[in-house]
């Protein structure tokens, strides 16, 4: 465990602990999409995992889980107001799960892979039911005509009941259940390996205050990094291409089985029509009666004690990730995590 008896030092640690769930909630995502570390929603959802298990051991009472849950979601909105309305419900709903789960369950253990799991299931499950309501089931036959429709020109012959979709659904699934796994075992070693690198965190913390010292300065280009328009991430260029060349398919080949040209361009459509009604319209709207909610919470009037952490946890971030650059991909990442949760929490 922690070893932390005085009340006052568990406050200011819990304090922290929060702080810190906001800064991934709010900011870290940014930057991890900058330092090009793949799967940033995974690493995200399982960070919320690690935080939750810390607060609910440092918490007296459970319904602290919840306060803090609110003033996440509040810090979030004030760092990053544009973002939709399901991101918010992500993490109230991952508040709930930990509130529920730590109350009911006295077993560490069995909490932590639990609200892993519940936490994983519900963030696959929730991209996997906004696509289906944005683009309809049409999308999913699409795939799977399209995939059949490449095997007969690659001299492949797939079975008409053949579901490349289905594949892509368990495949996403199982992904963020191996993630989960993962994260749950990190979580419930977390205070152990804290305490064993006492001694290699003091080696880690003169190091950054050599780096502080001299004045290294990180580059610059991460706080002016420009959010990327949409046409240029990866997915939706993917999904772009892979709705111009259906379209294309399916006027020209119109024997297609599933899909058929008009209903591409009613996809399409309906997908324009409803993105932009989320977005601009419903997702605003939401989101404002949401934190409005929140507002009552008397927590939400000490945020500033909170976000005053955020610029020293992004000098922390970009340092490591810059003083682990000789190691390869994998175990940079690694480390870059190790170094960073030892000098951010301890």
């Amino acid at each position: 465990m922690f070893n932390i008896d005085d009340l006052n030092t568990q406050y200011n640690y819990r304090q922290r602990v929060t702080a810190l769930w906001a800064f991934s909630e709010s900011v870290f995502g940014g930057l991890l999409h900058a330092l090009k570390i793949p799967f940033t929603g995974l690493f995200l959802g399982g960070f919320a995992v690690i935080f939750l298990s810390l607060v609910a051991e440092l918490s007296n009472n459970k319904k602290e889980i919840l306060k803090i849950t609110s003033i996440v979601i509040a810090i979030k909105f004030l760092m990053s107001p544009n973002t939709p309305f399901t991101a918010y419900l992500a993490v109230l709903i991952q508040g709930i799960f930990a509130f529920i789960i730590f109350s009911l369950i006295n077993n560490r253990s069995v909490s932590i892979i639990l609200l892993s799991f519940l936490s994983a299931l519900w963030s696959a499950s929730q991209k996997i039911i906004v696509t289906t309501l944005i683009f309809g089931m049409t999308f999913w036959y699409s795939i799977d005509s399209f995939v059949i429709y490449l095997s007969k020109i690659a001299g492949i012959n797939l079975s008409k009941d053949f579901s490349v979709s289905i594949i892509l659904i368990v495949s996403y699934f199982l992904l963020h259940l191996i993630g989960a796994a993962i994260f749950a075992r990190i979580a419930i070693r977390f205070p152990i390996f804290l305490n064993e690198n006492k001694s290699r965190l003091e080696k880690i913390k003169k190091e950054y205050q050599i780096y502080k010292e001299t004045k290294l300065i990180v580059n610059n280009s991460f706080n002016h990094s420009k959010k990327k328009k949409w046409y240029k991430k990866p997915s939706r260029l993917i999904l772009l291409i892979f709705m111009v060349c259906l379209t294309i398919i399916s006027y020209m080949n119109p024997e297609l089985n599933k899909i058929k040209f008009f209903d591409v361009i009613s996809m399409l459509v309906r997908a324009i029509v409803i993105i932009y009604l989320w977005f601009k319209v419903v997702s605003p709207l939401l989101v404002k009666g949401f934190v409005k909610l929140f507002r009552k919470n008397s927590a939400f009037e000490k945020i500033d004690s909170y976000t005053t952490f955020f610029p020293e946890f992004k000098e922390i971030l970009l340092y490591n990730w810059k003083s682990n650059s000789s190691y390869p991909k994998l175990l940079r990442i690694r480390k870059f995590m190790e170094d960073l949760f030892l000098l951010l929490l301890i």
